[in-house]
């Protein structure tokens, strides 16, 4: 990834980082969810070597994100928001930017969610997933749930 893209990288995740927290500085319960992808949380195991972050902040209805991945070798084709738990692969919920391709890829981007689904995940981000797909995975090259961070939670 080139200067520019590192900066609107790191622009992107900013913006989710001011989205996500206020002015006290700790996120409300739900307004922010992560993800850490790899290969090895695919279901079935994908992509070995790949792996990557995800993270987002709700404001009401509006979800902005950012998304990394790292060593995907044949390079993004599509990813999402699946919903199902740790274990099991289920329905696409939410498309989500395509990662540029590289050693490195990343990708920004907001979307409006029904209030149903924005509740949803806000109350369970558990029982959701983060999912980008390439051709020598096209069910998932790297995989990670979503969770709250907590100032005890390590993920």
């Amino acid at each position: 990834m080139g200067v520019l893209g590192a900066t609107a990288c790191l622009t992107a995740l900013a913006a989710v980082a001011v989205i996500a927290l206020p002015a006290s500085g700790t996120a409300p319960p739900g307004s922010a969810v992560f993800a850490k992808l790899d290969g090895e949380h695919s279901v079935p195991h994908a992509d070995p070597d790949g792996y990557g972050t995800f993270s987002a902040g709700f404001s009401g209805t509006r979800l902005c994100y950012g998304l990394q991945v790292f060593k995907i070798g044949t390079g993004p084709l599509t990813a999402h928001i699946h919903q199902a738990p740790v274990g099991a692969n289920g329905p696409i919920k939410v498309g989500l930017n395509v990662p540029s391709s590289g050693v490195a890829g990343a990708s920004a981007g907001c979307t409006t969610l029904t209030t149903t689904l924005a509740n949803a995940i806000k109350a369970n981000p558990h029982a959701y997933y983060v999912n980008v797909h390439n051709s020598a995975f096209p069910n998932g090259a790297i995989r990670g749930q979503l969770f709250q961070a907590t100032a005890s939670q390590d993920q």
